[in-house]
């Protein structure tokens, strides 16, 4: 019973730290240790919002650039753009080229500096041309909207588990347990997925998935090279890695 009503906690505490959905919840240690188990569960209920909006638009088509523009933004908003936030900070200090030092303090500083302001440019243009091009082509297929937000937090929880964090407090602190169950949890979402992209969705929902888990480790063993570990930010900075890798690919690969 106690268990259950701590797990209940961590999944509310994970719903209402990573989304916009209005749920009550109440930080507790234990709670916590336990909120990144339910991160892929957040990326369903984004991934069902994506789907919706998407299925409304095959019902009543707006045209391909306004709908493009529309599905670049629901996860942008559904996350509270916590996730666009830690990207933006990660670019303004890993494109400083200060030492490691240096390259913390800018991760800290809450102003928006211009590698942000180019990243976040290019980020979008990226993000709106692959499903610009998607949309005009056959569409998406749902278990795309449904599946690639998992795999993405499926993924950074895993790198939460795995890889130390650069201080002893902060994000990546609260959540990380080092517990090998946890990481192996993870991993089998992650492998899950995977194999339903590609069972349902084909081939290219197969390469993009295999894509975007390479530009996450990359940008990954990027910040761990620079910043010496793992953080909020840097998590936000490889799940957007992802995203718009997984993306940009299969508007390639489809055809």
């Amino acid at each position: 019973m106690k268990s259950a009503r701590k797990k209940r906690k961590a999944l509310l505490l994970a719903i209402s730290m990573f989304s916009i959905l209005p749920v009550r919840s109440q930080w507790e240690e234990s709670s916590a240790r336990l909120v990144l188990r339910f991160f892929p569960l957040v990326g369903l209920l984004l991934g069902t919002a994506w789907w919706g909006i998407a299925a409304l638009f095959g019902l009543v088509p707006p045209p391909p650039a306004v709908a493009a523009a529309v599905l670049v933004a629901v996860p942008v908003v559904f996350t509270g753009m916590i996730h666009l936030d830690g990207f933006l900070d990660c670019c303004d200090a890993v494109f400083s080229h200060r030492d490691q030092e240096g390259m913390r303090r800018i991760l800290k500083d809450p102003s928006c500096g211009p590698f942000a302001v180019v990243c976040a440019c290019m980020l979008f243009l990226l993000w709106w041309s692959s499903f610009y091009e998607l949309w005009q082509g056959p569409g998406v297929l749902w278990p795309i909207w449904m599946l690639e937000p998992v795999a993405a937090r499926a993924l950074t929880a895993w790198a939460l588990q795995t890889v130390r964090p650069i201080s002893e407090t902060g994000f990546a602190a609260a959540f990380h347990t080092g517990r090998q169950l946890d990481q192996l949890l993870a991993l089998a979402v992650l492998l899950l997925t995977g194999v339903l992209l590609s069972v349902l969705a084909g081939i290219a929902a197969a390469g993009a998935f295999l894509c975007g888990t390479a530009a996450f480790l990359l940008g990954l063993w990027l910040c761990r090279r620079l910043l010496g570990g793992i953080s909020g930010d840097v998590c936000g900075f490889c799940l957007t890695l992802f995203d718009v890798a997984f993306f940009v690919a299969y508007s390639c690969l489809w055809q």
